[in-house]
């Protein structure tokens, strides 16, 4: 079958089935509606069936829209009857399956339906044992329970007794009772038993080895349309009926089958066996299904679709997007990857110690797994970054110790400069240290950790973003704590979070006030060639006052707090930005502007800012300014989180809601959090403050940055 021709059969092989499926809603309707009503006459007279029935119907929305609450009321009529199945259908809700998880509530009603001998509740019971489900695992409470239910000739009992048996919890592994048990529950039709029972044939698991009867098995599971029963089948189509294995593993796969829909894309993503030709359409349609799940594998591929534009466009952001949901799951692939991307650079701005952490969370993935391996090359990445000093301390017995790993590990022959590094840090004298810093648990905010990803890009946003840390007067200006890694982070959310492309960000770090106005002229002249644009402008470091006119300024790292001339003036700045023909302009301001201190610096001991009332700027055209304080406030740093207070919580939102947060929202969440922690941390009132230009007051609240 040619490429066309098997997409074209897949989303024909939809179609029918969503036209077959909406028939038959349609046909169904009227019949479940006055089963419904006939079903609510016998409930409220009474009938304790009736009422469970009922309750059925409002659980799964059959003749009726779906109501729990309305099933838990029809389910207590009947347990109040002491229904054994009333109690029953009540532990269902408490077990995983219903309004909420409590195990204890589920077990109280379980116990009360299975001593009257309801052979489900005797089976849910000895499962609640055997895995542990809100009680201590006892297998033999277990096996008891089992015993009951199979007596009644429970087939779930049955096929959980052959599991116990093939595993040998609370008895001896004996395979051939595990077939026997197999077999009773398959034999009565319970799909999971033949499921199970084709698994021993198909591996000669206590029964002579025999696809033929794993086939029997696995199609009488199949027929009753069970997932795991069709990919079975499916795979052992795989060396003689390549047709045969795709109709089955499609119908596993359009269950939501992961195992399915991860077969089909490695079948098209390489060729398949039989006629399957490679088909990165098809192999993309496969692992979106199962990233969309949150399958880790899946989310690996179609980042590897989108890196490499196999099946779709190259879209280096998308990939990036989907390795990073796959790394944060701890898949190892993915978190290399995420590893390449921050030493790299190419897509966001280097950051060797992201880079660390990436291939750290790969490695404890790789030694996670039941074999013993090492995977090389994070671990020979790891001992480069160590031996050179970037993102982690420089140390050479830390490198040598990863060094190790890559020499050790099953691709070590792959590496052969890792040994040669090794044999010449040990000719230096060096001793290789005897274990590494836990990268997992190292110091840093959790704003830090884990920015959320975009899944599009933001291209008409533009960004300057200014972080003023380390004053040129040390003695006159004090610095300011934690404000680079303010502008560093601030930066990370504006690519990763907001999706703005790298190129559309200015970053200035300690900037004098010649480097200060030159970003913000860089706006200008983009907001004259993008008239439609929006604007972003970021502040962390000094403010100061006019003391004569309690003016508010920025101060460069270049100024002097008593000389004004030297500063940037608000006021200027907002009417720079304000005359822009942009179409939105956001300011944040992490710092205040209370004045100079005498003989201290600008700065007070843990505070950005000191005592003097300070008049604040006056936004222009279509401008809304977030300010960190207000008056003779100071804007404190968050010292536990290594930042502004003010930024951290805009961080931690831009985190929270993945950005997609209106500027109306981000205020209020700013202004509630700062001044309740400022109180905790420092019992200083911080209150900062939205101020929108009066062009824009009424619509800048639904404004979103992304």
């Amino acid at each position: 079958m040619k490429k066309r021709e098997i997409l074209t059969f897949t989303i024909m092989r939809y179609l029918r089935f969503v036209m077959f499926a909406t028939l038959i809603s349609a046909i169904l309707l009227p019949i479940n509606a006055a089963d419904f009503n006939s079903t609510l006459k016998k409930a409220k007279k009474g009938d304790p069936e009736a009422q469970c029935d009922l309750g059925d119907m409002y659980r799964n929305g059959r003749g009726v829209e779906k109501d729990l609450t309305q099933a838990e009321y029809w389910y207590q009529k009947a347990a109040d009857q002491n229904s054994a199945r009333g109690q029953f259908k009540m532990g269902t809700l408490y077990d995983g399956r219903g309004k909420e998880i409590d195990y204890a509530k589920a077990m109280s009603w379980y116990l009360k339906s299975a001593e009257q001998g309801y052979v489900d509740a005797q089976t849910n019971i000895g499962l609640m044992y055997q895995y542990g489900d809100g009680v201590p695992v006892d297998y033999d409470k277990a096996l008891q329970w089992y015993f009951k239910a199979v007596a009644g000739g429970d087939a779930g009992a049955q096929n959980n007794l052959g599991v116990m048996y093939e595993k040998g919890q609370g008895v001896e592994l004996d395979l051939e009772k595990a077939v026997y048990w197999y077999s009773k529950a398959a034999e009565q039709g319970a799909a999971i038993a033949q499921c199970n029972l084709g698994y021993m044939y198909e591996y000669g698991r206590g029964v002579s080895q025999d696809k033929e009867q794993a086939k029997y098995w696995y199609r009488k599971a199949a027929d009753q349309n069970n997932a795991v029963g069709q990919f079975n089948l499916g795979e052992l189509f795989y060396d003689d009926d390549s047709q045969q294995m795709l109709y089955w593993l499609n119908k596993s796969a359009e269950q939501g089958y992961a195992k399915a829909q991860l077969q089909l894309g490695m079948l098209f993503l390489y060729e398949g066996p039989g006629d399957i030709s490679k088909n990165d359409s098809l192999a993309v349609y496969w692992f979106r299904k199962l990233a969309e799940q949150g399958d880790p594998d899946g989310q690996y591929y179609l980042g590897n679709m989108y890196e490499y534009g196999n099946g779709v466009e190259t879209d280096p952001l998308q990939a990036m997007y989907w390795y990073h949901k796959a790394a944060m799951q701890k898949d190892a692939g993915a978190a290399q990857k995420m590893g390449d991307i921050y030493r790299e650079g190419k897509l966001v701005v280097k950051d060797y110690s992201k880079a660390a952490y990436w291939y750290y969370i790969a490695y404890t993935a790789y030694t996670a797994l039941t074999y013993d391996e090492r995977e090389g090359y994070s671990c020979l990445q790891l001992a480069e970054l160590y031996k050179k000093g970037l993102g982690v301390p420089q140390d050479f017995s830390v490198a040598m110790f990863w060094y190790k790993q890559t020499i050790d590990g099953e691709d070590g022959a792959l590496y052969p400069e890792a040994k040669k590094e090794y044999e010449l840090l040990a000719s230096l004298g060096i001793k290789e240290a005897t274990s590494a810093p836990n990268l997992l648990s190292s110091e840093g905010s959790d704003v830090d950790r884990d920015i959320p990803l975009a899944d599009k890009t933001n291209p008409n946003t533009f960004v300057v973003i200014i972080a003023n840390e380390n004053y040129e007067d040390e003695e006159q200006i004090s610095d300011v704590p934690f404000a680079l890694n303010d502008g560093k982070v601030f930066r990370q959310y504006c690519e990763q979070t907001l999706g703005i492309p790298a190129q559309n960000i200015r970053e200035a770090n300690n900037a004098t006030g010649g480097r200060m106005k030159k970003q913000v002229n860089w706006l200008v002249g983009v907001a004259k060639e993008f008239p439609n644009a929006h604007i972003i402008f970021y502040y962390s470091g000094h403010g100061v006052a006019d003391k004569a006119t309690e003016h508010s300024y920025i101060l460069p790292v270049d100024g002097s707090a008593d000389d004004m001339s030297t500063c940037y003036k608000l006021n200027d700045l907002y009417s720079t930005l304000g005359a822009m023909p942009a179409e939105r302009i956001t300011v944040f301001i992490d710092a205040c502007f209370s004045g100079n201190n005498r003989g201290n610096g600008v700065i007070a001991v843990n505070a950005k800012g000191v005592a003097y009332k300070a008049v604040p700027g006056d936004p222009k055209g279509n401008m809304v300014v977030f300010s960190a304080a207000q008056g003779k406030e100071t804007a404190y740093p968050y010292t536990s989180k290594q930042h502004g207070m003010f930024t951290y919580y805009l961080l931690k939102k831009l985190q929270e809601t993945k950005g997609d947060v209106t500027l109306q929202e981000l205020g209020t969440y700013i202004q509630a959090k700062v001044k309740q922690q400022s109180l905790i941390e420092n019992s200083k009132t911080q209150s900062p403050c939205v101020m929108p230009a009066s062009a824009v007051a009424d619509t800048w609240q639904n404004w979103k940055l992304k």
